[in-house]
């Protein structure tokens, strides 16, 4: 039985001071990267939005550890040459923030995140130049009249799977989100590096084609 989900678990430690991001109705929100690391040593660097009710009021926060739960959003934007962007960040729904490591409920580096939804485009399978087959995708994940696009990444048996999919099947996945730099190359300007978020999948359940 499917139910639609979007649930990210996350606990690090907050990487830069909180910033403003935006109003609405009334309320702030603030916006800051969390330091989460991986078991090979590296560190994702993890965007995240929370309401000004759920912040500790008066403190630097930066290097302090954070659980969280929230959900993986995305948002599109356009810059004042019209030229479109698109944000992501988890919103943060519960969060815990503490100086002492020992008094978050799980350990530093889980990253865990789920999401049910169907596949905007047919997944892109390849292999890499060292034979690794991995396959390429964006989930769309509905929030109320909003889907969050969510790019995704499986490898192995997971990218077979997916493989033979198209656009619109329903899946659920499970993984890990991530951060990944990157090299953008635009005419006549020096490449700009940028960071893109994805989530590597560890688990996929595939339901059925979704019309429409």
């Amino acid at each position: 039985n499917f139910r639609e989900v979007n649930f990210a678990h996350i606990t690090g430690k907050i990487g830069q001071p909180f910033t403003f991001s935006h109003s609405q109705e009334e309320k702030r929100f603030y916006k800051s990267v969390i330091d989460v690391p991986r078991y090979s040593g590296v560190e994702d660097h993890i965007p995240i939005i929370a309401d000004s009710d759920k912040l500790p009021a008066n403190q630097n926060l930066e290097g302090q550890f954070i659980e969280l739960r929230g959900r993986f959003c995305s948002f599109a934007k356009y810059t004042e040459d019209r030229k479109k962007t698109v944000e992501r960040y988890i919103f943060v729904q519960e969060l815990k923030i503490d100086n002492n490591e020992e008094n978050m409920e799980s350990s530093i580096g889980t990253n865990e995140i789920f999401l049910d939804g169907k596949l905007r485009f047919d997944p892109i399978y390849r292999r890499t130049p060292k034979g690794r087959i991995i396959a390429e995708f964006t989930l769309l994940s509905k929030r109320r009249n909003h889907p969050d696009r969510i790019p995704c990444v499986a490898w192995g048996e997971n990218a077979m799977t997916l493989s033979q999919l198209s656009a619109k099947t329903r899946i659920q996945i499970c993984g890990r989100l991530q951060s990944r730099e990157y090299q953008k190359k635009t005419e006549n300007r020096p490449p700009e590096k940028r960071v893109a978020y994805e989530v590597s999948v560890m688990r996929v359940r595939v339901g059925e084609k979704i019309l429409g």
